[in-house]
């Protein structure tokens, strides 16, 4: 997962087995370490610290590779993309005050996050880059798809799901960027993709008998904003404010629009499946 993000956000197939590398890091502290912290916050800050320490030293011994990139790969295994996106829905929907308690949590899990890697940069010398690269359109889709693999393998689904979580990720990023060709507008391109991954996720749980959110999350995966949120920190850092403002932006757009799409179908799965029930009582 980390290595496909890492190629899939603008990075070189370098870039992608380096962060590759340091996801293992990341699973051994989530495995040992994780218990001993109070909680998922002070945790993040010391994983993140740790290794994007780790990430710097190499990446300044081979140079050819660019810390952002593997950074960002691995910041998708730890940023709270679904905790953030479900409250938002929560809100959405009218759970606002679980919604605005799971909001913060997320905002406070973000910031840890960012706190460590940007302190490892700063120790090492590094510099936060100030703008984000773009890779191909099929590179994207494959790699997107094979992050949404990775993902369904880290959550333990079963194997005979593996295949439809793939092609979810497929089709979420393949819509996505059709949105993007035509509006122009991450909200309404990743409303469209967000959307289509709730119809997917319900078509899949009535075919594979099983949960639409195994479905949903796996295929809404390469729309959790990891980029955006990582340039939002590294820009202030070096207090480029109006970049960051930009990417602050570009996140909340992202995850508004994974809620708003889910939220949308899911509100109609539900009305839908409500008349069938009073037509049955009647």
């Amino acid at each position: 997962a980390a290595g496909a993000f890492g190629v899939f956000f603008g990075g070189n197939i370098l870039d992608g087995i380096i962060a590759a590398l340091f996801a293992l890091l990341v699973c051994l502290f989530q495995r040992k370490l994780s218990n001993v912290f109070p909680n998922n916050i002070i945790f993040n800050v010391v994983c993140s610290f740790a290794v994007g320490l780790f990430i710097c030293l190499v990446t300044k011994i081979v140079p050819i590779s660019n810390t952002d990139m593997v950074m960002v790969g691995v910041i998708m295994l730890l940023i709270p993309g679904i905790a953030f996106t479900n409250s938002m829905r929560d809100i959405l929907v009218g759970d606002t005050i679980s919604g605005i308690m799971r909001l913060i949590e997320s905002l406070l899990w973000a910031a840890g996050l960012a706190v460590g890697f940007m302190l490892s940069i700063l120790l090492v010398g590094g510099t936060a880059t100030i703008g984000a690269k773009e890779t191909g359109e099929i590179i994207q889709l494959i790699t997107g798809m094979l992050g949404s693999l990775g993902f369904a393998l880290m959550f333990g689904l079963k194997k005979q799901y593996l295949i439809a979580a793939t092609l979810g990720g497929l089709l979420n990023w393949g819509l996505y960027l059709l949105g993007m060709h035509w509006w122009g507008t991450v909200f309404f391109a990743g409303l469209l993709a967000s959307a289509s991954s709730a119809l997917y996720g319900e078509a899949m749980a009535r075919v594979k008998k099983a949960p639409a959110t195994l479905f949903f999350i796996t295929s809404v995966i390469p729309l959790i904003p990891g980029r955006a949120l990582y340039y939002t920190c590294s820009n202030a850092v070096i207090r480029n404010w109006a970049e960051a403002k930009s990417y602050a932006n570009i996140t909340l757009q992202y995850a508004l629009s994974i809620a708003a799409g889910a939220s949308i179908i899911w509100a109609i799965t539900l009305t839908v499946e409500n008349i069938k029930k009073n037509k049955k009582t009647n």
